[in-house]
């Protein structure tokens, strides 16, 4: 069965729509159906990781940025996120590590540095 991608963008467009924090369990639904039906879901699993990290739930936070960066390897935001759940998780080496590597992808990410 093809992929159908208007799908996809009108899931991307409603999830956008919702990601503001009075309809957040709304948004994180529509972001999950938009990663099954993906192949590179990256920016899905970062949008949705954002979304757990602002509801603390940082574990699964975590999982999806994990998840982020296996699709997408050179993602700083990925990895800065990542460092705000092991932050959130005082896991303080973790987080240091992530904010440099997020550093190392893009010397022009400014969050990173401060978040460092």
């Amino acid at each position: 069965m093809p992929i159908n991608y208007l799908n996809i963008l009108i899931f991307c467009l409603i999830s956008n729509i919702l990601f503001q924090p009075a309809l957040f369990s709304q948004s994180q639904n529509q972001y999950t159906p938009k990663i099954d039906l993906r192949g590179d879901a990256a920016k899905a699993f970062n949008t949705r990781g954002l979304i757990y990290l602002d509801q603390g739930q940082y574990g699964l936070a975590i999982a999806d940025f994990n998840k982020a960066i296996l699709y997408k390897d050179a993602f700083a935001e990925a990895y800065n996120n990542r460092g705000i759940g092991f932050l959130k998780e005082s896991e303080f080496d973790k987080a240091i590590s992530d904010f440099t590597k997020a550093i190392e992808i893009d010397k022009g990410y400014t969050d990173s540095y401060v978040n460092r």
